[in-house]
């Protein structure tokens, strides 16, 4: 029932408020997609889902054309995105350099260690938020395009995941959400390194620098087979 989604927003309403403060939307914004991830498995209908993120997307769209609630820099990110022609070059650095870095690798790149147009200092970030852009120089279409295949191999194992766990309700909403985490991070941190997403501090786990990071994901992997364990624990 509507109350009852709303409710669990209400849940994931505090925490997501005082990340968005710290400013980082980029962090608060996994929180959403997590939640949807959940409650759709849950049983959410697709309509009260649609509506939910409809508000959200106009809620979000005011924000980016008033700048109300969003520092300047946020509201630069999101026009640069949308509409780059009428933000001043130092607002689209980022993308435009990650791109340039990315297209300098041509097919097989450059060769490990020999991104000279990152170790210039021409894309700042590029072992965390641009990492991707990095791998792009070095090794190209081809091994940007195995880092693409080897996400896509552990999000459809998760998802599989999801899927056999009918029996385990929370399991399943467990693995959900972490499909949801993951599923973002990688198409988010992607799609601002190739310029159809804009530039958040969404690192591309598993390979951006961080511990926390790299630690946090293993930890969602190894929920994700704690789910694939007790399930088969259920069919015995």
């Amino acid at each position: 029932e509507p109350k009852y989604l709303l409710l669990s927003f209400a849940f994931i309403l505090p925490p997501m408020l005082m990340i968005a403060a710290q400013p980082d939307l980029g962090s608060s914004l996994v929180l959403v997609v997590v939640w949807l991830g959940m409650v759709y498995v849950s049983g959410a209908k697709l309509k009260h889902l649609a509506a939910i993120f409809g508000a959200g997307l106009i809620l979000f769209t005011g924000m980016a054309v008033t700048g109300i609630g969003l520092k300047k820099w946020q509201q630069a990110r999101i026009k640069t995105l949308i509409s780059p022609d009428k933000v001043t070059k130092n607002d689209r650095y980022h993308t435009e350099e990650a791109r340039i870095a990315i297209g300098s690798g041509g097919v097989f790149g450059k060769g490990m260690f020999k991104n000279n147009f990152i170790t210039q200092g021409h894309l700042p970030e590029k072992e965390s938020d641009f990492i991707f852009s990095d791998i792009g120089e070095e090794y190209g279409f081809v091994g940007c395009l195995s880092v693409i295949g080897l996400y896509a191999l552990l999000i459809w194992r998760a998802i599989r995941i999801v899927a056999l766990s009918d029996e385990d309700p929370y399991g399943k909403m467990i693995a959900a959400g972490i499909v949801s985490l993951i599923t973002f991070h990688v198409i988010e941190n992607i799609g601002m390194n190739v310029g159809v997403m804009p530039v958040a501090g969404i690192p591309l786990l598993l390979l951006s620098c961080g511990t926390t990071s790299v630690l946090m994901t293993m930890i969602c992997i190894g929920l994700l087979e704690g789910v694939m364990i007790h399930r088969h624990k259920l069919m015995f």
